[in-house]
């Protein structure tokens, strides 16, 4: 090996410890710079153009992140793919070392300094991480996102002027408690990649806050009527009695929750209102400080048209309509199967709909071009 190459290969298992360093091609070169990244994949074939979900599908799964690979792609042979809908460069991996080793990688050359210019997903039996860069080199942001053995491991790192400093490291045994210890991150590093990668927010909005994001959807009276009666409950002279109703409460419908997110608070007692709020924060899976904000990304709402309530995908179908100011082909009546195809066309509709609000910045001539990549949310 060349003294260059072992110093980068060095360098690479500093940053990332040697039992991961090396899951991935594209995490490799992702850790050099986006120029040596750009040289290594430029004489990689091109497989055929795909839409993201004939790829790649992502989801969660009793608190834990699982991954299948879609499409045929040929073995042991690095592979360039377009997108359907994304200007990012596409490469797929499908190795077999004895079983299945897949990885997929988007670039974004030519992402700002603070956006996400490289992530990847690997995956191999009983594993899967992600990979996400922001920056160039020596400097910018390294988030990680690993699953073995059915624990979560989160690594946010900070490189500047080549030297690493850990922002967080945190283990989990589940999504949701990851959720709960690490919320800022998650939202802040490991949601976007997923975003970009898969399509979807993996961290799907829980029932506490699609009906927060939908104020329009109004309760249902005897859903009002049953949280009545357990609010009362909760007010109980009787400990047992209120830890009972707390228990029904926690396992209340759908409907409950739209009632308990539409009730006012002022009336209750401090006991009944810690209680009811406990409760509707184990319904939430994201923060939505900003809900004027949150009802203007198109992809949370294209989230939304996935939700189990048809009341929210009404609701997300129309803001989305209105939104994007087009007509969108979506029944959110019709059978999942047939919803899915229609979002795969939504999201496409989504992804033109964002760069035509966030075209590149033409530079002068005498100036080198700036070129501006699309941001996630739409103010």
């Amino acid at each position: 090996m060349l003294p260059v190459a072992r110093f980068m290969l060095g360098l690479m298992l500093l940053i990332t410890g040697a039992g991961g360093a090396l899951s991935s091609h594209a995490q490799f070169v992702s850790s050099i710079n986006r120029e040596s990244a750009k040289n290594s994949i430029a004489n990689y074939r091109l497989h055929g153009v795909f839409s993201l979900g004939q790829i790649l599908r992502v989801r969660t799964n009793e608190g834990l992140l699982s991954a299948e690979l879609v499409a045929d792609f040929p073995l042991n042979e690095a592979v360039r793919v377009e997108i359907e809908g994304s200007d990012a460069t596409w490469v797929v991996r499908n190795r077999n070392l004895g079983s299945a080793y897949l990885t997929i990688t988007r670039y974004d050359f030519d992402a700002a300094p603070d956006e996400m210019w490289s992530v990847s997903i690997t995956m191999r039996n009983n594993y899967f991480a992600i990979y996400a860069q922001t920056g160039d080199g020596v400097s910018g942001i390294r988030a990680r996102l690993t699953q073995s053995n059915k624990t979560l491991r989160l690594s946010i790192t900070q490189s500047d002027g080549g030297l690493q400093k850990s922002i967080i490291s945190a283990t989990a045994e589940s999504i949701q408690q990851l959720q709960a210890e690490q919320p800022d991150a998650l939202r802040k590093y490991i949601a976007p990649a997923l975003r970009l990668i898969s399509g979807h927010y993996l961290f799907r909005p829980g029932p506490t806050d699609v009906y927060r994001l939908f104020p329009e959807i109004p309760a249902n009276p005897k859903a009002v009527r049953e949280l009545e009666t357990l609010l009362l409950k909760l007010d109980a002279p009787d400990y047992a009695e209120r830890e009972a109703a707390s228990r029904a409460l926690a396992g209340a419908s759908k409907p409950v929750i739209l009632a308990a997110v539409r009730r006012s608070k002022n009336d209750l007692s401090e006991e009944a209102h810690n209680r009811l709020d406990t409760f509707l924060a184990a319904q939430t899976s994201l923060s939505l400080d900003d809900i004027g904000a949150s009802r203007s990304d198109p992809y949370l709402l294209l989230d939304c048209c996935e939700d189990e309530d048809p009341a929210v995908r009404t609701a997300a179908h129309a803001r989305l309509s209105e939104l994007l100011r087009a007509k969108i082909d979506f029944d959110p009546s019709a059978a999942p199967a047939v919803r899915a195809k229609s979002i795969e066309a939504m999201r496409a509709q989504v992804e033109r709909f964002v760069r035509a609000k966030n075209p590149p910045v033409v530079s002068p001539a005498t100036q080198p071009a700036t070129p501006v990549r699309p941001k996630v949310w739409i103010e």
